[in-house]
């Protein structure tokens, strides 16, 4: 029973039918003049019924409105400073009700009908702008909510995203839904700040991810290093700011035949925000127990009114946040045998997080010229540095050279990516023709490295100290139509949703060399390594650049058939002027048993194109052999060289993947759900990055085709088969206590066990040879180090101007592979995290946060001796999914115009 003015009613006795009366909440009575009063308004989206409940219990008037009316509809998230009546608008926009108003001043929901006033019409002040209906990915119907659909979605509020404490858009993700992986990987070439996010244990590459519904690009970055995302090339989720983000869509299911490649684990839709006014700014100040890692960010947003009730909303972020250092202690020699400075050696240089300074930029608007045609668009631009390291070159190290750097040396990398997207369209109406969407968007990401503290040791002791190691640029360019209309046919208990579309795709990626110094192999101490230390630059024979078309189409029909089983079929057709033609299809379907049960299920095909940095990235150096002049060729070579030719490398082929789901939704109260899906994904031609092949038997057959120069070669291959099983859970409980105050309870999970079912015969000129094309080690990155359960348990809780929340991790075992045998093999044990806020509005537009996370100090298990490099300084594994950072607390600051 809710209290404080706010009770339970039945709505009048002219809504019951057959002497069934139905309950309506009834809010507190105010003057009718009230409706126009301008005040704060915070509300994440969600339930409309819930929205509008939070919009009387924010403005203290009386909204009215029947349950069964408002059941399944959604609302968009209500920011800033409105008046009721705006505030009504933006919830009630496409749900196909409007309000009408009793002399008393009550506020009363009902259904539009052909004379009926729609929302927000009643006043003469500015009304809040017209947005676009409530729209779930994976589904091209306008009257579906999340939890109504015939696959699993995540709604992701930008609220839920600001309580989970951290300025990283991926890492907030991963705090949220718990088949969301976001390993905290360290190292250099970018690793540690090109994280990769993944879904449902796959590869990162195989999620797609859309902002406002259309394609985002993919970074630049391929991560060829030994860890988790090896060999995948991934969308950047950090290069859009968190208060830029109105919600997250995230779509737990196959969806290639709706929206194309990638989408074999599912798609993530970012919305961003659609304010006409108001605004907010936030700071945030954090570090770690251990008195490391200090975080300090400012971010914000603003709105602004166009013509045609059109809107403009400006968002940014700054942070700068300083390195990390985990680890143990180095335990190798120094320096010469009896000399002094080995007993007061540090031997705890630097190994951690990098430091990162990062700024953001969004920017969303939308008008209308007249009630049939509506311009938008929307940009993001990111300038991110971060400074990571490699490992200790010790002064006794043959590739040191004491005259430079008497007591060894640290190379420091600065990985700095500009990543910059447009997109811009138009959206047509008609009765009779359906509603059209043209867009075109640009995307490009450019990644450049920059070494310093380090040399080439081959150029003696002239060799510089800092290096431009190289560039690489990834572009996308996209145009596209989409079409729905819905057909009033004689059969069903709605109308044929369908939808088509048409889409080209301009694809381009480069390889930019480094300095000479950075790559060359010098003559002046020509026994030493070439290259700078710690991150070879590019050299000049790996340069290149590489475009391709895409020309595709889709059709999909939906339709609600009865009041209780609805139906979706999608296929899609897509053309690569690289590799040739896929086709995809999906078939959806739901079974509400009764109002409280449902069942669900989909089976699709799907797909992922090889990237063109899979197709293109080159990555070698010049190293010599003990008493051999030749100067040899070692590292990754694209596929289409001759030299990956000569050992077997064909083209590229893309993954193709069947899934299945079936899952059953439960509704027990009206704020009451769960929802469990099972899933099974067998992927073929899965995309791998060989080992470097190297050995006596490889330079025989390199010799014999005329590459005698290279001694060591890998390259990308379609070398696996695999299969994914697993199953989602997802509760949500909110309740009204008492003492006036409310309480929301989530729990989430995740199995997901994925095994290699087929690991194709090497090529040709390798087949008999028994070099191993794929080690264990890298098998161990796709079958078992990452976590293959994760457990989400929150809590949020408010009363008048305290907010507190609650959220307890626990990630399962996960087990990394040695190549030097099972007895080297370690599996992790499961780890519990926590993170815990309390908020206290200061006024209407000031509010204070108190925050942690990782409250409780965990930390992984530690890798075992045996296993350990460096001397042991490397102490913790980089897959591991919470880091090994320990706590870190943080005080912010919101306030709201």
């Amino acid at each position: 029973m809710l209290k404080t003015g706010f009770t339970l009613a039945p709505l009048a006795c002219a809504l019951a039918l057959g002497g069934l009366a139905l309950p309506s909440l009834v809010l507190a009575q105010n003057d009718a003049a009230a409706v126009h009063k301008v005040i704060e308004f915070n509300i994440p989206a969600g339930p409309l019924d819930e929205v509008l409940l939070s919009i009387s219990q924010q403005s203290g008037h009386s909204i009215a409105f029947d349950p069964p009316l408002v059941e399944g509809r959604a609302s968009r998230s209500i920011q800033g400073r409105l008046s009721q009546e705006q505030a009504l608008g933006i919830a009630l926009s496409g749900s196909q009700l409007g309000f009408s108003q009793t002399a008393s001043g009550a506020v009363l929901i009902h259904r539009l009908t052909d004379t009926s006033t729609p929302a927000a019409a009643i006043s003469s002040e500015p009304a809040a702008p017209r947005l676009k209906s409530v729209e779930v990915i994976g589904t091209r119907r306008s009257d579906v909510t999340a939890l109504q659909s015939a696959a699993p979605v995540d709604v992701i509020s930008n609220e839920k995203l600001e309580r989970s404490g951290t300025d990283n858009l991926a890492k907030a993700l991963e705090t949220l839904v718990p088949s969301v992986n976001y390993p905290q990987v360290n190292g250099t070439d970018g690793v540690s700040s090109q994280r990769p996010v993944s879904l449902r244990g796959l590869a990162s590459d195989q999620v797609l991810v859309l902002v406002n519904g259309k394609r985002r690009h993919a970074s630049a970055f391929v991560n060829t290093k030994a860890t988790l995302g090896r060999g995948s090339q991934a969308v950047d989720l950090s290069t859009i700011p968190v208060s830029a983000v109105d919600h997250i869509e995230v779509l737990r299911d196959g969806a290639s035949a709706q929206y194309g490649s990638d989408a074999i684990a599912g798609v993530i839709n970012i919305v961003l925000k659609e304010q006409d006014h108001g605004g907010a700014v936030q700071s945030t100040f954090g570090q770690y127990t251990k008195g490391d890692g200090f975080r300090r960010s400012v971010g914000g947003w603003t709105g602004f009114t166009l013509p045609g009730d059109g809107f403009l909303t400006l968002s940014g972020e700054g942070l700068r946040s300083e390195r990390t250092s985990t680890g143990g202690t180095d335990g190798r020699q120094f320096y010469p045998t009896a000399d002094a400075r080995e007993a007061d050696a540090d031997r705890h240089w630097r190994y951690g997080s990098p430091g990162l300074e990062d700024w953001n930029l969004a920017l969303n608007t939308g008008l209308s010229l007249n009630d049939a045609v509506d311009l938008y668009g929307f940009a993001t631009y990111q300038d991110r540095t971060g400074e990571s390291q490699a490992t200790f070159r010790r002064p006794i190290d043959a590739n040191n050279l004491v005259a430079v750097y008497p007591n060894g040396f640290l190379p420091l990398l600065d990985v700095r990516s500009r990543d910059a997207s447009v997109t811009g369209g138009v959206k047509l109406r008609d009765d009779s023709l359906g509603s059209f969407d043209l867009s075109a968007n640009f995307g490009r990401n450019r990644i450049d490295y920059h070494l310093s503290d380090s040399l080439n040791a081959s150029l003696g002791p002239a060799s510089p100290t800092s290096f431009n190691a190289g560039a690489l640029i990834n572009e996308q360019t996209n145009v596209g139509l989409d079409h729905v209309k819905e057909f009033k046919v004689g059969w069903g208990a709605g109308p044929l949703v369908f939808s088509s579309g048409l889409a080209w795709r301009n694809e381009a990626y480069e390889v930019i060399a480094g300095d000479l110094a950075s790559w060359t192999h010098g003559t002046a101490l020509p026994t030493r390594a070439g290259g700078a230390q710690g991150f070879p630059g590019t050299q000049d024979s790996d340069e290149g650049r590489y475009a391709r078309h895409v020309f595709g189409g889709y059709l999909g029909l939906e339709q609600q058939v009865t009041d209780k089983l609805q139906l979706g079929l999608a296929g899609r057709s897509e053309h690569y002027d690289d590799f040739g033609t896929t086709t995809t299809g999906k078939f959806s379907v739901r079974y509400d048993l009764t109002p409280q049960w449902g069942l669900r299920s989909t089976v699709s095909s799907g797909y992922r194109a090889p990237t063109l940095g899979q197709i293109g990235t080159s990555a070698t150096q010049t190293e010599f052999k003990a008493g051999d002049p030749t100067a040899y060729q070692v590292g990754t070579v694209s596929v289409n060289t001759p030299v990956a030719r000569a050992l077997g490398a064909s083209d590229l082929k893309p993954e193709k993947s069947t899934s299945l789901s079936l899952g059953v939704v439960w509704q027990p109260l009206e704020r009451a759900s769960v929802s469990v899906d099972a899933y099974h994904i067998r992927i073929q031609d899965r995309i791998a990055l060989s080992e470097t092949l190297s050995g006596t038997q490889v330079s025989q057959i390199l010799a014999s085709q005329g590459y005698g120069n290279y001694s060591g070669v890998s390259f990308f291959t379609n070398a696996l088969d695999t299969k994914t099983s697993g199953v989602d859970v997802a509760a949500h409980y909110r309740l009204d206590l008492d003492d006036a105050s409310q309480l929301t309870l989530n729990g989430a999970f995740n199995y997901s066990k994925t095994q290699v079912t087929d690991i194709k015969d090497n090529p040709g000129p390798l087949a008999g040879t028994g070099i191993t094309l794929i080690n264990r080690e890298a098998l161990s990155y796709v079958e078992s180090a990452s976590p293959n359960t994760k457990l989400i348990l929150g809590a949020d809780w408010r009363k008048g101007a305290w907010q507190a929340s609650f959220n307890t991790i626990r990630y399962g075992t996960y087990t990394l592979d040695s190549n030097l045998g099972e007895a080297r093999d370690q599996t992790f044990s499961a780890q519990w995290v926590s993170n815990a806020s309390v908020s206290y509005d200061i006024s209407q537009a000031l509010t204070l946060t108190l925050g942690g996370n990782n409250i409780f100090d965990s930390y992984p298990d530690k890798i075992d001796v045996a296993n350990r490099f460096v001397g042991g300084r490397v102490a913790y594994q980089s897959i591991s999914p919470a880091g090994a950072e320990g706590a870190f607390y943080y005080v912010k600051a919101d306030y709201r115009f």
